[in-house]
């Protein structure tokens, strides 16, 4: 046992022993083992640990326990005893290791020192028993004071003793104490082996005694059920191989572990729109985590978001180790790069299947063991590389269905943890399952900066005085200073700051992104250059540090196209074989990697068999030097040379095309490597852009022609889906069509997005997919065709790989009937007049869009983003907007007849005008709305807020209303002729001149209400059961007309109006 632990447990000796006495002893066995430590005391003080009693004479041993024998044990219940003490006084169970340490020595000293009561010997310990331990055997025993059990070692102690470290250890002290009172070798180790085999049955019961604390391992360790055990030992096997080692890993090729440099990580709670919910202070990500887990309801996913370099891998290792460490097997977690998988399969269950080792999914109900939990911790949802058809969509829905059918289980007591970059979801929010609890992993703040950076010195030696200086007086904008804050991006500022290679100017830079840019470019630089040992462990030439770049851009390009962390250098010797630079730097490394593995703060190279291979150390880098790659690319697609003072491109057509589909036939572009790519394309303020444009739209025009599938012999998508069919074995020639043309969209859309926030171009620059409406080249169904197209990929690709991007995109007149744009980004869009009928934009962000004219009658537009977009004249009829947010969006003259808009919110929002009979507004947010000349004749309203709402001269003719609040609501000359309003709150409202004849206002509230000159002939004001209006004195009744011809008026307002 560690001898700080063993020092905790000397300090309860003495306080055990001094409170024997008989009227203190509750049970006769307790006071047997105050009683034998009374005279064990004066022995264990002095040890240094449990098992070091048997150093001293034997006689003086067997004196101290005369009673002692198999049935009559000493050493074991106070062991236990001691444990149940440590924990009360730490406030803290001891781990199954240090709980065995201890029960191990303790059993295998009972076993032992019950031989003594044996005739035999009895008369060899009165021969021998008066010889203490020599000083060198005593030093032996000292080995004990650093045994330290963990993992496998301590279940192994526990299954099978015999065969333990535990008690390998404790044989050879054994034998080697027998040896030197007069035995020879081989007897006194087989006396010690006989020892630990009769020890090896004592090992659960001593856990038995050792309290609440160590209960779950008595019953998981339990060994009445061979398969249950084998199953036990199976996870436990798992979590040695893959769990512990994880966060002992090395950082880069420093020389300390993730665990050694790990700082808590803060977050912030947000709501469930993804937004900060700045009412609850940050969280340390840690504590928050367990507390969730510790709740009882738990149907709840947690979902851990942050950008890159947040430290979300590092925190699943960190906290998958604690939970090994501290709650199994209460939890078992199970750590899922996500980047690892290739397809979602019908459900969760599947998708897990394809994760853990295949021996635990033998079992057909190994997910309804009801001794097992697991906690299933998915890292990186947004490196999911899914090749079946499947979406980061059905992904999310599928795990929220996954959760929720635990929670109803309570054989399936599973938790599950997902991370990944906000970014990625941004265009989901409204599509995700309702049931995730989310957080943001926050920067740094300074004291946890400052308390990385002392880590970070203790481990390094390096002084971080001048470094915490440059940082904390640095004036930069607030963005780029949560840069220098981030815990990826702080260890390259840190170790660039010791090589004498840091500057900070470019943070200077407005703009985040190109701010970000730089600060890469400058860390890619050190680590090619001045990283020492450096990877060909030498000086490199200016000329090899550009073959080296290019080498890394088309790795970087393969690890994206294939989705594979580790890339084969035979693939990249072949795509660059023509590069000699990069074939003489390729050599070189293959003939270093015959020693060892190579590596460096981007990359590591290593060799496995008769194969070598590359990988980045994070996965955004592979996609930054992507972008770099594709950069070049543009580059030159941008540039023209004069030719006979006639400018030619410098890459023909032809040359392009096929470049194209080499570089972007494979999948879809990312949000993050267009961010970066076009930072890349701003930074060269030569670059012809407007050219660049025309290139790729000539492009994008005969693809939509299909030019490029029909081509003979051999069509380019054709070659580019046998070149990427190694590794990507369900690319085709179709597939690869489709990607080429989204990705060459996605650029023409950027491009225009970049010229119209810059000003500049914006006649040259200017996309639109369907063409110009009112031009030659318009085809209104042209995008429409194109998404039937892309069904061959998946039903969702068009959303998965284009919808991002579609924010501010010229699409007036355009015709998009029935297809589904479920979550699409529509933000700022021009959609007049286009036709989007029977349109799936469930979740859809259509926010500012201009919607004038347009036709979405049947579209299902359920929890869309409205806000602010202008409907004026829209067709919404029968259109579902439920839950959607239309606050501040105009929808004056819409036909919204029979639409859906329960639970809708529309604060602000201008109905003026508008058709809406019929249309279902139950639950509706209206207050503050602008309905004046509406018509809501037969709608349903009912529970409704339309608080301070104007419905001056609406039409309400037979409107539902009841139970809706319209406190202080413009209802003056409104058509509310058989309206319902029975229980409705009308407090202060304005009814001056409205017609509510044979209206229900059966419990209505109209205190303070102005009913001026209202029509109430035929209405109807009380209920035998449902009680009748209410009224105050505020409430004006002047020349109200129709109250003598109403229907059961209170007598109480007769009275007060004189009606008799």
């Amino acid at each position: 046992m560690t001898m700080p632990i063993w020092k905790l447990l000397q300090a309860d000796l003495r306080d055990l022993a001094s409170t024997h006495s008989s009227a203190n002893s509750d049970s006769a066995s307790s006071g047997m083992v105050l009683a034998r430590l009374q005279r064990l005391l004066p022995v264990l003080e002095q040890q240094n640990s449990l098992f070091a009693v048997l150093t001293l004479p034997l006689a003086e041993l067997a004196a101290a326990l005369p009673d002692l024998s198999r049935e009559n044990p000493a050493f074991v219940p106070l062991a236990a005893e001691l444990l149940q003490r440590y924990q009360i006084r730490t406030q803290q169970a001891p781990s199954l290791g240090q709980a065995v340490e201890l029960l191990g020595q303790a059993a295998y000293l009972d076993q032992f020192c019950a031989t003594f009561q044996r005739p035999k010997i009895q008369r060899w310990i009165g021969q021998v028993g008066q010889a203490a331990a020599a000083e060198a055997v005593q030093h032996q025993f000292r080995i004990l004071t650093g045994l330290k059990l963990e993992g496998q070692d301590a279940r192994q102690a526990v299954v099978a003793f015999s065969t333990s470290r535990l008690a390998t250890v404790l044989n050879r002290l054994l034998a080697a104490r027998l040896t030197q009172l007069g035995l020879q070798p081989a007897p006194a180790q087989q006396i010690a082996a006989q020892i630990a085999f009769n020890t090896e049955p004592q090992i659960l019961p001593a856990l038995e005694q050792a309290g609440a604390a160590m209960q779950p391992w008595v019953a998981w360790y339990r060994d009445d059920d061979a398969d249950r055990l084998e199953r036990h030992l199976r996870l436990d096997a798992y979590l040695d191989d893959y769990i512990q080692p994880r966060p002992a890993e090395l950082v880069f090729n420093e020389s300390f572990s993730l665990r050694d440099i790990y700082v808590p990580l803060k977050a912030q709670i947000l709501t469930s729109d993804g937004e900060p919910d700045f009412d609850q202070p940050p969280v340390d990500l840690e504590e928050w985590t367990k507390a969730q887990l510790s709740q009882t309801e738990a149907d709840q996913v947690l979902l851990v978001q942050g950008g890159f370099g947040r430290g979300k891998s590092t925190f699943c290792r960190m906290f998958a180790d604690w939970v090994r460490q501290q709650q199994y097997p209460r939890w078992t977690p199970v750590l899922i790069p996500l980047q690892e998988l290739r397809s979602l399969g019908n459900d969760f269950e599947e998708l897990l299947r394809q994760a853990v080792p295949s021996h635990w999914t033998q079992d057909p109900d190994w997910l309804a063991q009801g001794d097992t939990r697991f906690l299933f911790l998915l890292d990186g949802f947004s490196e999911l590389n899914l090749e079946d058809n499947s979406s980061l969509e059905q992904f999310f829905q599928q795990v929220g269905k996954f959760q929720e059918s635990c929670a109803s289980h309570p054989e399936m007591g599973h938790r599950i943890i997902i991370t990944g970059r906000s970014l990625m979801i941004k265009t989901l929010e409204r599509l995700l399952p309702p049931n995730l609890a989310r957080v943001e992993i926050l920067p740094f703040d300074a004291a946890l900066q400052t308390r990385w950076l002392a880590q970070w010195e203790r481990l390094t030696g390096a002084a971080t005085s001048s470094l915490k200086a440059m940082l904390q007086n640095i004036d930069v904008p607030e963005q780029n200073a949560h840069l220098t804050r981030e815990p990826l991006m702080l260890y390259f500022l840190a170790a660039m700051h010791r090589d004498g290679e840091l500057r900070l100017d470019m943070l200077e830079e407005t703009n985040v992104a190109r701010a970000k840019f730089l600060l890469y470019q400058q860390i890619f630089y050190w680590a090619l250059t001045k990283h020492r040992p450096g990877l060909l462990q030498r000086q490199l030439s200016p000329t090899e540090i550009e073959s080296l770049r290019r080498l890394l851009a088309e790795v970087g390009l393969w690890a994206v196209q294939t989705g594979s962390e580790t890339v084969p250098l035979a693939q990249i010797a072949t795509r660059l074989q023509h590069d000699q630079e990069v074939q003489a730097l390729l050599a070189e490394l293959q003939t270093k990697l015959q020693d060892h593995a190579l590596t460096n703060p981007l990359v590591t190279l290593y060799s496995r068999g008769d194969q070598s291979y590359i990988r980045f150390t994070h996965n955004s880098f592979g996609k930054l030097f992507c972008s770099r790659r594709l950069h070049e690319a543009l580059e030159d697609w941008a540039t023209t040379l004069t030719r006979r003072q006639k400018p030619e491109p410098l890459v023909p057509t032809e040359t392009m095309d096929w470049q194209i589909f080499d570089l972007l036939g494979y999948g879809g572009l990312t949000a993050e490597m267009t961010e970066y790519l076009m930072v890349l394309l701003n930074a060269n303020p030569d670059l012809d852009a407007a050219y660049l444009f025309k290139r790729l739209e000539s492009f994008y025009w005969r693809w939509c022609g299909g030019q490029f599938m029909d081509a003979p012999p051999e069509s380019l998508p054709q070659k580019a889906s046998r070149l990427l069919r190694q590794p990507h074995p369900a690319l085709g020639q179709r597939q690869a069509d489709i990607y080429a043309g989204f990705n060459v969209m996605i650029l023409l859309l950027e491009l225009h997005r970049y010229a119209r926030s810059q000003n500049e171009s914006q006649d040259e620059i200017a996309f639109y997919p369907c063409g110009r409406q009112g031009s030659p080249d318009f085809v209104p169904e042209r995008l429409l065709r194109m998404i039937g197209y892309s069904h061959c990929v998946s039903p969702s690709a068009f959303r998965a790989i284009v919808g991002p991007y579609l924010s501010g995109t010229n699409l007036s007149g355009v015709v998009l009937t029935g297809t589904d744009l479920s979550g699409i980004d529509f933000s700022g869009a021009d959609l007049r007049s286009a036709d989007l009928s029977r349109t799936h934009l469930r979740g859809a962000n259509l926010s500012r869009a201009n919607l004038v004219g347009a036709s979405l009658d049947g579209a299902n537009l359920s929890s869309a983003d409205l806000r602010g977009a202008n409907l004026i004249g829209a067709n919404l009829r029968g259109a579902d907007l439920s839950s959607a947010s239309l606050s501040g969006a105009d929808l004056s003259s819409a036909n919204l007849v029979g639409a859906s808009l329960s639970r809708a919110d529309l604060r602000d929002a201008d109905l003026s005008g508008a058709y809406l009979r019929g249309a279902s507004l139950q639950s509706a947010d209206l207050s503050r709305a602008y309905l004046i000349g509406a018509s809501l004749s037969g709608a349903s309203l009912n529970a409704a807020d339309l608080g301070h709402v104007d419905l001056s001269d609406a039409n309400l003719h037979g409107a539902d209303l009841s139970d809706v609040n319209l406190r202080h609501a413009d209802l003056s000359g409104a058509d509310l002729i058989g309206a319902y309003l029975n229980g409705a709150s009308l407090c202060g409202a304005s009814l001056c001149n409205a017609s509510l004849n044979s209206a229900d206002l059966i419990g209505a509230d109209l205190c303070g209400a102005d009913l001026s000159s209202a029509n109430l002939i035929g209405a109807e004001l009380s209920d035998l059961t449902a009680g009748e209006v209410k009224w105050s004195e505020r409430t004006k009744w002047e020349d109200v007309r129709g109250l003598d011809a109403a229907v059961s008026v209170p007598e109480a307002l007769k009275h007060q109006l004189g009606l008799g």
